[in-house]
C-alpha cells in the first residue's frame, strides 16, 4: 500500500471514529471499548476493526487535540464554541475540511517527485545529460545506497577536481646550454698524447 493510500485510510478511520464519538456527545464521555465497538459496527464489513488499528486512530485523534481522555479513562470530543453552537453536523464538516487540507502536502510532495523523475528521464532521452551529470545525480540522491554514492563520487571525482600537475617549458636548446655553461664552468682537460 502506498503511503498516500495508507494516510487516506487513516484519515477516513479518524473521521469515522470522531463522528461516532460526536454522535454520543450528549451522553458524555465514552469508554474505549464502547467507542471501539460502535466504530467497528458503523464501519461495517466482514473484516471488522482490530483493536490495534483503532488504538492508533485514537492516539492520532488525541495527538491532534480532537479528543481528550478524562480522569475515568473515558474519551470525549473537543469542540470549539462555534461548533457547540452550530451542532455536531457542522463540526464534522469542518473536520472534513481539515482532513482534505492534510492531504495537500503529501500529494504535492509526490507530484514534485514525479515531475523531477519525468525531467530526468526526458533529459536522458533527449541526450541533455552526460556521464558526469548521471554520476552526480546518483551521489546527490537521498534514495541512493551508501555504496552507490561512494562509487558514483569516485567516478565523478577526476572530472570535478582534476589532479594538479607541473609542466616545465623549455624555450630552446640554446638557452638551456647557455644556462648550464653559466652555472658551472667546466675545466677542459686535454687527453695526453699517445706516443707511438
Amino acid at each position: 500500500m502506498t503511503p498516500i493510500k495508507k494516510a487516506r485510510k487513516q484519515q477516513e478511520l479518524d473521521a469515522l471514529a470522531f463522528s461516532v464519538l460526536a454522535g454520543f456527545r450528549q451522553q458524555g464521555a465514552m469508554p474505549w471499548t464502547d467507542w471501539h465497538q460502535a466504530t467497528s459496527t458503523k464501519r461495517g464489513g466482514k473484516r471488522g476493526l482490530s483493536t490495534h488499528t483503532f488504538d492508533d486512530a485514537v492516539k492520532r485523534l488525541v495527538a491532534n487535540g480532537r479528543v481528550r481522555k478524562d480522569k475515568n479513562g473515558c474519551y470525549e470530543g473537543v469542540y470549539s464554541a462555534v461548533e457547540e453552537a452550530e451542532g455536531s453536523h457542522s463540526a464534522l464538516n469542518s473536520r472534513d475540511v481539515e482532513t482534505d487540507q492534510c492531504w495537500e502536502a503529501p500529494l504535492k510532495a509526490e507530484i514534485a517527485a514525479l515531475r523531477a523523475e519525468n525531467k530526468r528521464l526526458i533529459d536522458w532521452i533527449m541526450g541533455n545529460t552526460d556521464a558526469l551529470t548521471c554520476l552526480q545525480a546518483v551521489y546527490q540522491s537521498p534514495e541512493s545506497s551508501e555504496y552507490s554514492k561512494i562509487k558514483a563520487a569516485t567516478g565523478a571525482l577526476p572530472f570535478e577536481r582534476p589532479k594538479l600537475s607541473v609542466a616545465v617549458a623549455i624555450r630552446g636548446s640554446d638557452i638551456l646550454g647557455q644556462c648550464l655553461d653559466d652555472a658551472k664552468p667546466m675545466k677542459v682537460i686535454n687527453p695526453p698524447e699517445r706516443s707511438s
